[in-house]
């Protein structure tokens, strides 16, 4: 009878690779915590400077302005006339104090204030468009960036693929297993 001796693998140094797997793992982890840059933060930073948002509340705040006019009376205007006969130099004088009080029987300030309601809910829905219109510009320059990193991520993929391609034919050429065409 023959004796068989037992296949012995060799011994595989498992917390070796603990260690060095724990090593790589936390080495990476700056990378994996990186934080990202996406559409709402580019967004947000394009909407949140301060010389966008001074430009699109200045024609509320000039509405709201015309507002506070149109809905103040009139002041009082106070006159004074002197009048002299023969001349200034004269013997007798004449000296007139008025105060003028103009007032809107017929409704004209009701109908300014209502004009300039009118114009600061035009000015807040301009400002909106504006404030779309900037999203909207954002979110293509954004997505035109994301779309040219995936293109070059793809072409370089591809050219890493065809160089790969390239060098395994020529060590099969080398080794004569493969055709010259």
């Amino acid at each position: 009878m023959t004796k068989t001796e037992a296949i012995r693998a060799k011994k595989i140094p498992t917390f070796n690779r603990l260690f060095v797997a724990l090593l790589l793992s936390s080495a990476a982890m700056p990378f994996a915590s990186a934080e990202t840059y996406t559409l709402a933060d580019a967004v947000e930073a394009a909407l949140s400077r301060s010389d966008v948002e001074t430009v699109l509340t200045s024609d509320v705040d000039a509405a709201q302005g015309r507002r506070m006019t149109a809905g103040t009376r009139p002041n009082p205007v106070l006159g004074l006339d002197r009048e002299g006969v023969d001349g200034f130099a004269g013997d007798g004088s004449e000296t007139i104090l008025s105060i003028e009080q103009s007032f809107d029987f017929f409704g004209r300030r009701k109908l300014a204030v209502t004009g300039a309601d009118a114009d600061i809910r035009a000015a807040q829905t301009g400002a909106q468009v504006e404030r779309a219109r900037i999203a909207s510009d954002v979110t293509q320059a954004y997505y035109t960036v994301v779309y040219t990193q995936a293109r070059l991520s793809a072409e370089t993929n591809y050219r890493d693929q065809l160089d790969a391609l390239l060098d395994n034919t020529r060590m099969r050429l080398q080794a004569g297993d493969a055709a010259q065409y």
